[in-house]
């Protein structure tokens, strides 16, 4: 229900309509996740804090789930980050805003396979604690957190309510 609400309200403050499956839209594969060959815009006025004109930073703290769901409704996708400088640039705008942003990556299948949503891939790049993949079955979203003494990622409870990154292809 919450998720509804949610929906709801994000549908209300950009005054338009969505349709998870029109082109161009952050149309879905049918489980909810984004379709990777659909190109992606965001509307850029339902969103708390544009950090750039890709990505937008939702203050209110919220599970993964809904946080990736909020994301493709109003056009994007939880944050991925391919490489060391787009991770590096997160951290540098993250700072000060929340200790936790949940990112676009989890493992669906509680295998520790671990995805980015937005194109079903493993990570080439990857920013765990020492380098070590996590392999706690009951933490499968993983999550950004940026410090000024800690940078790196974490499985967590994909129920706990954190701050995310959306980004857009726009």
């Amino acid at each position: 229900m919450p998720r509804l609400v949610a929906l709801a309200l994000a549908l209300l403050l950009c005054s338009c309509s969505f349709d998870p499956e029109a082109p161009g839209t952050g149309s879905n594969d049918g489980n909810g996740q984004p379709d990777a060959t659909a190109p992606v815009a965001c509307s850029h006025d339902v969103y708390d804090t544009e950090w750039n004109d890709h990505h937008y930073y939702l203050t209110d703290p919220m599970s993964w789930t809904a946080a990736r769901d909020h994301c493709s409704a109003t056009g994007g996708y939880l944050l991925t980050l391919e490489t060391r400088e787009e991770d590096d640039a997160a951290r540098s705008y993250l700072l000060g805003q929340r200790t936790f942003v949940w990112i676009g990556m989890q493992d669906a299948t509680d295998t520790d396979d671990y995805r980015w949503i937005k194109t079903n891939e493993v990570p080439a790049y990857t920013n765990w604690p020492g380098n070590t993949k996590p392999t706690d079955a009951t933490r499968n979203c993983i999550d950004l957190k940026a410090t000024f003494q800690e940078h790196n990622w974490y499985a967590w409870d994909c129920a706990e309510a954190e701050a995310a990154v959306c980004e857009c292809d726009n």
